[in-house]
């Protein structure tokens, strides 16, 4: 089964304020196995940080996206796959379960592929504290048997 997994870029505001360690403390309380670092700007503390979550909490990093210098790019979507997985993910705007996705299809078929992460993300939680969003998120995935 894929790992379950979250995009930070949710937490952004969570890292700036209580930093990365705690964050990823909070991202394995919800049962969260990996992250993929993205839309966040990687200081050495930061990465520093990262490194000590991973090995006290045994958080994986899915992906790094994420630029190690203000300006960065990051990298680009290469693979077929990569785009159509982007295509879905930018068509889910609600946690999981609460928006227009048909997960308990989709996430077999995806682990029929090979997917190896799944990874929770919702770029605007509309006003809500990111962490419920993804609690709840987690949840729904835990009630269809993720």
């Amino acid at each position: 089964m894929p790992v379950l997994g979250l995009q930070l870029m949710m937490l952004k505001d969570q890292i700036d304020e209580k930093g990365m360690y705690e964050v990823l403390r909070q991202v394995r309380d919800l049962d969260i196995d990996a992250v993929e670092v993205s839309q966040v700007e990687m200081t050495d503390e930061l990465i520093d940080d990262l490194v000590r979550g991973k090995e006290d909490f045994g958080v994986e990093t899915a992906a790094m996206s994420a630029s190690l210098a203000p300006g960065g790019n990051g990298f680009a979507l290469e693979t077929e796959f990569d785009r159509a997985a982007e295509a879905c993910r930018r068509a889910q705007f609600a946690e999981v379960g609460q928006g227009n996705m048909n997960w308990p299809a989709l996430l077999p078929a995806a682990e029929k592929a090979g997917a190896e992460y799944f990874l929770i993300e919702q770029d605007d939680t509309y006003g809500r504290d990111p962490i419920d969003c993804i609690r709840e998120s987690r949840e729904y995935l835990r009630s269809i048997g993720y």
